[in-house]
């Protein structure tokens, strides 16, 4: 009796014990947890911690049909996560466990949220200005699973109108029904079947106006023209159409541009000139660059590039050089964007480029027809003590500037009209003094301001504070 007792008493001892072995982590599991769709594919799941010595949450997530899998293990006392490594259009669930050293607790309930269908609305629009009566416009497509794109347009200050309806998967179109000088604005959306996506950016363009009248080029002579066209572009796509449509009109070949900022709008500059190719250097401080536009039927380049020896002291932006031929005549052109400033070191600075501009050309180009040109930033009319250029000037039987006659006449055809002064050159060596001397050769400043309606106030806040020099040669005779 007494050993079926003791027996019963340790039966009931292993029992008990086993009982208490035995921990439940029910009470210690994360609760109310909840997702949120807090940007297109971004959630953030919460939930309450109920435990006081865990050492941290793990995190599970996992797709329909599929099996839950750890995607984050986070520190202890932590009530929050956002999962950012997700699709469109997809429904995701989770759950949360709270972690204690060699176990865990029961997981939390199960939340589920699903993630937009990719019906993003177009972005990046923007535009190429052919012509007066012809504007591209191009967006990127945001979406996959769009049925088609819906373009509207207003014209100044009217109401936006239905355009035109794309099919899937197009990302541009082509207005061929503008006017010249009008102020259109675009925007795109893409259509799904349960509607439409926000719209895009909405994008300006003022369609050029008929420069008639403006012309300097002809067939039969060779132009090359200087423009700082500031700060490139001033006002985007509608100064890349201003400047484009000029282009056009004035019919140069070649073509020194100072200031191009945007190595994109310069890109779309050239795509807006047919039969143009175009270079833009990429050295210069705050990207203030030098670039060169030409006409590829009439000038064979083959070479470009930037005097760097010299530094940027000398030269903020390096002169970029291109080397060429126009019907068989190798030339040679320095496009240059001198030191600003009225200050004394200023000049002295120019005054030293200019010598050192003489001593690389008779020292690589001493019996070649080389035009230096670009924003000296200086006046060439000036006394020999105040003429940072007086180098050149002083061996008028080796060097000339083409437009002293500009220089030295009415402020009204200066090419800086805001000061006014006349502080763009064309300089020619004396293998070119005979065609400049030709009847049908000449040099102007190109008052594009006096095409427009509001005049340089237009100008200025369009396209540049410069005007364009231009010089004309004929090399028949």
């Amino acid at each position: 009796m007494k050993l079926l007792l003791v027996s019963l008493i340790v039966v009931g001892l292993v029992i008990s014990c086993g009982e208490n072995s035995t921990t439940s982590w029910e009470d210690d599991k994360p609760t109310n947890l909840t997702a949120t769709l807090i940007e297109d594919l971004k959630i953030l799941i919460e939930w309450e911690d109920n435990s006081s010595d865990e050492i941290g949450f793990v995190i599970q997530r996992k797709e329909e049909r599929n099996i839950f899998q750890t995607i984050f293990t986070t520190e202890p006392d932590i009530t929050s996560y956002i999962d950012s490594l997700l699709s469109t259009n997809t429904v995701y669930y989770y759950r949360v466990a709270a972690l204690f050293e060699g176990d865990q607790s029961d997981w939390s309930n199960v939340v589920d949220i699903q993630t937009p269908v990719d019906i993003y609305a177009p972005s990046n629009l923007s535009a190429i200005i052919p012509s007066n009566s012809e504007v591209q416009i191009y967006w990127t497509d945001n979406t996959s699973n769009e049925t088609g794109f819906i373009i509207e347009r207003k014209i100044e200050d009217e109401d936006f109108t239905l355009l035109y309806t794309n099919e899937p998967n197009d990302t541009s179109y082509n207005d061929t029904s503008v006017e010249p000088e009008l102020l259109y604005t675009y925007r795109v959306a893409a259509l799904y079947e349960e509607g439409q996506t926000d719209w895009s950016n909405e994008l300006e363009v003022l369609t050029p106006p008929i420069f008639d009248g403006m012309t300097f080029g002809t067939d039969t002579t060779f132009e090359i023209m200087t423009w700082n066209i500031e700060h490139f572009p001033l006002n985007d796509e509608i100064t890349v159409g201003l400047v484009a449509e000029a282009i056009r009109a004035l019919e140069i070949d070649l073509i020194a541009l100072q200031e191009i900022e945007s190595e994109y709008y310069f890109n779309n500059l050239v795509e807006s000139l047919e039969g143009w190719d175009g270079y833009r250097a990429n050295s210069s401080y705050y990207d203030i660059n030098l670039a060169y536009l030409y006409k590829t039927a009439v000038i064979n380049m083959e070479n470009i590039y930037e005097i760097s020896e010299y530094g940027h002291y000398f030269f903020p932006r390096y002169p970029l050089v291109m080397e060429f031929s126009y019907e068989g005549f190798q030339i040679i052109s320095i496009n240059n964007h001198l030191k600003a400033g009225g200050y004394q070191v200023d000049e002295d600075r120019r005054r030293e480029a200019s010598i050192r501009l003489q001593e690389y050309i008779e020292e690589n180009f001493h019996y070649s027809n080389v035009i230096v040109l670009g924003d000296l930033n200086d006046e060439i009319q000036e006394t020999e003590e105040d003429n940072v250029f007086w180098n050149f000037i002083e061996e008028p039987d080796l060097y000339q500037f083409a437009d002293m006659e500009i220089a030295q006449g009415s402020s009204g055809y200066w090419s800086y009209p805001g000061w006014p002064s006349h502080l763009d050159h064309i300089l020619i060596t004396n293998e070119l003094f005979y065609e400049f001397e030709d009847p049908d050769s000449g040099v102007e400043t190109i008052r594009i301001d006096t095409y427009l309606d509001e005049g340089l106030y237009e100008y200025e806040q369009n396209i540049s504070d410069h005007r364009p020099v231009a010089l004309r040669l004929d090399f028949n005779n």
